[in-house]
């Protein structure tokens, strides 16, 4: 990977910890940054998440590989991953069961 990739990549780390915290959430850049990501995950948050960030020109192919990533190096923390296209809003992607857990455990439904 050359160093302007990983520059890109360090700077979109910094700017999702920096949407964290924006939204009210103690985050940071992963300190122990390793080369297979297993050391931690991209951006430390004070949710039970795992969070690991890619960003690439297009990322179709990249989102699954990126998913899975963060499941394999998860601590136990549900495992996202938050993508991001050039000149693209970012997505953050995360299995149909692992949604499902989040929304029961954290939302009800609608008063009608």
């Amino acid at each position: 990977m050359s160093k302007k990739s990983r520059d890109k990549g360090a700077r979109f780390e910094r700017t999702v910890a920096q949407w964290f915290c924006d939204a009210g959430f103690t985050a940071r850049r992963g300190a122990s940054q390793c080369r297979d990501g297993s050391d931690a995950p991209d951006v430390v948050v004070s949710l039970p998440l795992w969070v690991e960030v890619k960003t690439r020109a297009k990322v179709g192919g990249v989102i699954p590989s990126a998913l899975e990533q963060a499941e394999s190096a998860t601590d136990g923390k549900t495992p996202i991953a938050v993508v991001k296209g050039d000149r693209q809003d970012p997505i953050v992607a995360m299995r149909w069961a692992t949604f499902i857990k989040l929304i029961r455990s954290g939302l009800s439904e609608p008063r009608q």
